[in-house]
């Protein structure tokens, strides 16, 4: 089963939450309250650039190279602008924008580097480019234990899908390489508390998908281990002892060109 659009778009709502902490103290710095233009790179269906409505009254544009989330965001706001294309290759000027920023996308790229530079190509010198979330799958915690065999099954997954499990580690790294002073690297807070059922729901539909995705060639990735997985899953929810950690980075710093 894959996921609608209106289905992914609850997941980037869920997303947002995760990271909404780090949004609010980065809203009070002056050099956010400043900023005139800013764009969002892979901005899918405009979760995150609805939170920042409130907070900026300038030119907001959301990029993403796939259109149907674009379509959806289109039809649920007015108050930025949208615009498909390539996050390699951007339809726009040198220098445009006062502050880049990314969400949840650098995992999905193969050279991540290059998307990096592509964001400090068109932020103005002294702007600011920041990556709010990308996670590390290799430092993945699940508890009850038995659950680290589905965490492999995703992470299994997500790698022939085309991700960089291992992105959130080498964030900074590819901050100063690209450039980029006053780099700020951290890794978001974590804190477990009673999960409400759509919630839940969400969760269940993204391993799914990733289940689907995955080639099942060996006995290990068979529906009735999965299905065993899911129910251990969902008991431990029930009983409030589920433990999920994937240890999740944000970088920003400020472009330094001529």
């Amino acid at each position: 089963m894959s996921l609608s659009t209106a289905d992914w778009h609850q997941r980037y709502i869920q997303q947002a939450r995760w990271t909404k902490d780090l949004r609010q103290k980065i809203f009070s710095y002056p050099w956010f309250i400043n900023s005139q233009y800013v764009i969002e790179l892979g901005c899918g269906t405009g979760a995150v650039l609805e939170e920042i409505i409130p907070f900026h009254k300038r030119c907001l544009i959301g990029l993403d190279i796939d259109l149907d989330p674009l379509s959806f965001a289109s039809t649920s706001n007015s108050s930025f602008k949208l615009v498909q294309g390539d996050a390699f290759i951007t339809p726009f000027s040198t220098s445009t924008f006062d502050l880049s920023f990314c969400h949840y996308l650098l995992l999905w790229i193969e050279n991540p580097a290059l998307v990096i530079q592509e964001m400090v190509r068109i932020t103005k010198p002294g702007g600011w480019i920041i990556a709010f979330a990308e996670p590390d799958y290799g430092g993945r915690i699940d508890y009850p234990n038995e659950l680290e065999n589905l965490a492999k099954i995703q992470s299994n997954s997500l790698i022939q899908q085309g991700a960089n499990i291992y992105i959130g580690r080498i964030l900074k790294s590819l901050f100063i390489q690209a450039g980029m002073t006053e780099v700020v690297c951290g890794i978001l807070g974590a804190h477990w508390s009673v999960s409400n059922q759509s919630d839940i729901a969400i969760e269940s539909q993204v391993l799914l998908s990733d289940f689907n995705s995955l080639d099942k060639s060996s006995e290990s990735m068979s529906l009735d281990r999965y299905i065993y997985l899911q129910q251990i899953d969902q008991r431990a929810l029930q009983e409030q002892t589920i433990i999920l950690f994937v240890p999740t980075f944000y970088a920003w710093g400020k472009v330094n060109k001529p």
